[in-house]
């Protein structure tokens, strides 16, 4: 959540999308591709495209990996490094890992 959190600081939802929309763009990939490595219908994925609806952070960080999108190319460079970025985030998959397991 604290993920979102800070993208949400330094971006909107509809900039953050526009990224992820162009990245897929430029990887010659569809919706329905990018859905399916997701693990969900071509409908919902393009509900989240169209900010209709949200992707859990487990599906968020999955995009992130299948769009080769660093999350660190959402951050405000002004108040953290890419460093400090990739350290947060490398620490909150190893917790979501640790809750995945427990599951």
């Amino acid at each position: 959540m604290e993920i979102f959190l800070l993208l949400c600081a330094t971006m909107t939802a509809q900039e953050i999308v526009d990224k992820l929309v162009q990245a897929r763009k430029e990887l010659g990939m569809s919706q329905a591709e990018v859905a399916t490595q997701l693990g969900i219908t071509q409908v919902q994925y393009s509900k989240y495209e169209n900010c209709k609806s949200d992707l859990s952070l487990t599906k968020f960080l999955e995009l992130l990996r299948i769009l080769q999108v660093d999350i660190a190319d959402f951050s405000d460079s002004k108040h953290k490094t890419r460093e400090e970025i990739s350290a947060f985030i490398t620490a909150q998959e190893a917790d979501l890992q640790k809750l995945k397991d427990k599951l």
